[in-house]
């Protein structure tokens, strides 16, 4: 059976029993690979940009035994050449990857995407600006995994369509920490890194004669926030 790193097991268990999987920026296919050995998905979309991982997740699939008539491979930027499943329940997974690039295949696909039910997305970076993107474009958050994998901290987010913007409604603590955060730092590795994070923001803080003003002022900000979220005192 096929073994997943901790935070790629962390977003299938975040995938529901469901008719098609879709994952954009594949590497190595493990992922649906995984899913479709657990029968998690009946199908499955294997794509990425480029044709070295795509070549790689073919033989993953092939060498756990899945054809061609359960795992389809396509070479596509973002969802420009998918196919998208017309009835059932079907995912939609990016990771791997930045927020805004996210947020822009997004935009970009905007029809295909609102064929999925679900989303699931592991922005690297950028994660406020997809939060932002989601609730200003109809989508709503239902679930956020905050992890550490070898001493990186990822967020996975998942999101279905609601078709109401609710961006009226958030902070900016909401839009850079989620609406899980506090359930997330009760993980002590969680925990370390966010501190870890904001004890550099200090360390620029006190070396700033170089910084722009605007810069220091990001810093400054964002340094309340962590100090909001983590319960120290402002």
């Amino acid at each position: 059976m096929i073994k997943l790193s901790k935070r790629l097991k962390a977003i299938a268990d975040m995938v529901p029993l469901c008719d098609t999987f879709t994952d954009i920026g594949t590497d190595h296919g493990y992922l649906p690979v995984y899913l479709l050995l657990n029968n998690i998905c009946n199908k499955a979309y294997a794509s990425d940009i480029k044709k070295g991982p795509l070549m790689r997740a073919k033989e993953n699939a092939e060498r756990y035994g899945i054809g061609s008539d359960r795992i389809r491979f396509v070479l596509s930027d973002g969802l420009d050449r998918i196919d998208c499943p017309l009835n059932g329940r079907n995912v939609l997974s990016m990771t791997g990857m930045g927020g805004k690039t996210i947020a822009d295949i997004l935009i970009r696909g905007r029809e295909k995407a609102l064929k999925y039910s679900e989303l699931i997305l592991s922005p690297h970076t950028k994660q406020a600006e997809l939060r932002r993107y989601l609730s200003e474009n109809g989508y709503r958050i239902i679930e956020e995994k905050h992890l550490v994998d070898e001493a990186k901290l990822y967020v996975i987010i998942k999101a279905v369509f609601s078709g109401f913007s609710e961006s009226e409604e958030y902070s900016d603590i909401y839009y850079s920490f989620g609406d899980y955060i506090d359930e997330a730092l009760t993980d002590e590795e969680v925990r370390e890194e966010y501190i870890r994070q904001y004890l550099e923001i200090r360390e620029l803080l006190s070396n700033n004669n170089s910084l722009p003003q605007k810069r220091l002022q990001e810093l400054s900000d964002k340094e309340k926030q962590y100090k909001e979220v983590l319960g120290f005192e402002t």
